[in-house]
C-alpha cells in the first residue's frame, strides 16, 4: 500500500508546485496551487477556514473508520510473507515490480490450492 501512497504523494507534490498559466476564466487564478491555497488574499480570494473545537475533532475521529496498516486480510498477508520468504521475493519498488510480485504470489497460491 505504501507503494501507491508514495506515488500519490509524488503527484500531489508536483501538482501543488506547478505553475498554472493565466486563463480567460476569471474564477481561475494563475500561479502555483500551493501558494494560492495558503495565501488566497494575494489572488483576490478570501480565507474560508473555520475554527473547530478539539471536542468536535475528537467526535469525528470516533465516528471514522480508519484504514488498517495491512493491505488485506491478516491471514492472507502472513501467508504471502511466508511465500515471499520461500521464493526469495522482495518488496516492490515500483508498479511494475508490484504486478510481477502479485503474479508470482498468485501462482504460488494456486500451486498450493489456496487461490
Amino acid at each position: 500500500m505504501s507503494l501507491v501512497q508514495n506515488d500519490l504523494d509524488s503527484v500531489v507534490e508536483v501538482w501543488n508546485h506547478h505553475v498554472m498559466r493565466p486563463s480567460t476564466n476569471m474564477n481561475s487564478p494563475s500561479g502555483r496551487p500551493n501558494v494560492i491555497y495558503n495565501f488566497p488574499n494575494l489572488y483576490g480570494g478570501q480565507e474560508c477556514l473555520q475554527p473547530v473545537s478539539q471536542e468536535r475533532i475528537n467526535s469525528c475521529i470516533e465516528e471514522c473508520t480508519f484504514r488498517k496498516l495491512l493491505p488485506c486480510d491478516e491471514d492472507i498477508y502472513e501467508l504471502c510473507l511466508l511465500l515471499m520468504t520461500e521464493g526469495n521475493y522482495v518488496f516492490p519498488n515500483d508498479a511494475y515490480d508490484a504486478v510481477n510480485l502479485y503474479e508470482q504470489l498468485r501462482g504460488d497460491l494456486n500451486a498450493h490450492g489456496l487461490y
